[in-house]
């Protein structure tokens, strides 16, 4: 009987563990209604241990969920420096992860050939794809990516 209650607490911290080391997008949350031209909060939590280094992340808005590397319409929201653990004393180019982003306003000319388009009530997704290591060797960085689905333009 204590061994199954073992096992069973065993399973339940490794599943916590799991889940704290994983990246995910804290804010916003799925089904936040935002406005074009409005700032709305902004939070990800970072692959951060011992012997796990996490270095920038890449936030996009899509209109299409990131099923493929295949074509999307969104928004490109810029490269984030998350600082690296244990700090290395090494430089990173990159500005630090903003604790807010501005909605877009894709009615507006992005320019060049390039029209506006209007749109209400549209599902987006939050896109942050982080590049990080462990003490193990890779070639190139770990890709994680994290997604969360909002509401562009909600009327209601």
């Amino acid at each position: 009987m204590l061994a199954y209650i073992h096992l069973a607490l065993l399973s339940i911290v490794a599943t916590v563990v799991s889940a704290q080391t994983a990246g995910t997008i804290i804010s916003p949350a799925p089904g936040t209604k935002i406005k074009p031209r409005r700032a709305f909060p902004f939070a990800y939590h970072v692959h951060q241990d011992y012997c796990v280094s996490s270095h920038n992340i890449t936030v996009a808005l899509t209109t299409q969920p990131p099923t493929s590397m295949g074509s999307n319409t969104g928004h490109y929201f810029g490269r984030f420096a998350t600082g690296s653990y244990p700090a290395q004393g090494l430089p990173n180019p990159n500005p630090p992860v903003p604790s807010a982003l501005v909605m877009p306003d894709f009615s507006l000319q992005p320019g060049g050939f390039g029209t506006g388009a209007t749109a209400s009530n549209l599902p987006v997704y939050i896109n942050v794809i982080e590049e990080w290591n462990t003490c193990q060797p890779t070639i190139g960085n770990n890709i994680f990516v994290s997604t969360v689905q909002v509401v562009y333009n909600a009327t209601a």
